[in-house]
């Protein structure tokens, strides 16, 4: 089975109880379903549906080569990996679908947010931008 669909249907079986799967699983599936020669292409789609959902006017731009630092930009590829883990008290806590056996996991994925805050994640994700 190809990856994509596999990692759909893992999806599928994570979120299909969440209160807004049914609604934002629709949006989704069609990077899944569609082949695509490169992981870049596959992202690139990925964050064009996430943009789309949570109304979220912005330009996705590709580099020719790696830039190790970015000029007249935030670099945020810091925040990421276990250097600088997020602060737990930062993150209001929301039900997610495995609350009951795990408790609320902070920063888990966009999708985490969508399929349980629904038209909630974009008010969510702006109390970072001005706390």
């Amino acid at each position: 089975m190809p990856w994509q669909k596999m990692h759909w249907r893992s999806i599928k079986t994570a979120y299909s109880n969440s209160p807004f799967f049914l609604y934002y699983g629709e949006f989704f599936l069609p990077s899944f379903e569609k082949k695509q020669q490169f992981l870049v292409d596959f992202n690139t789609s990925l964050l064009k549906t996430i943009f789309l959902i949570l109304k979220e006017e912005k330009r996705i731009t590709l580099t020719d080569q790696f830039e190790k630092t970015v000029n007249k930009k935030t670099d945020q590829r810091i925040l990421s990996g276990k250097k600088n883990p997020p602060s737990q008290s930062r993150f209001p806590e929301y039900t997610q679908v495995f609350s009951p056996t795990h408790g609320f996991i902070p920063d888990l994925s966009i999708i985490d947010l969508i399929f349980n805050l629904g038209p909630e994640a974009r008010p969510y994700l702006e109390h970072f931008q001005h706390p």
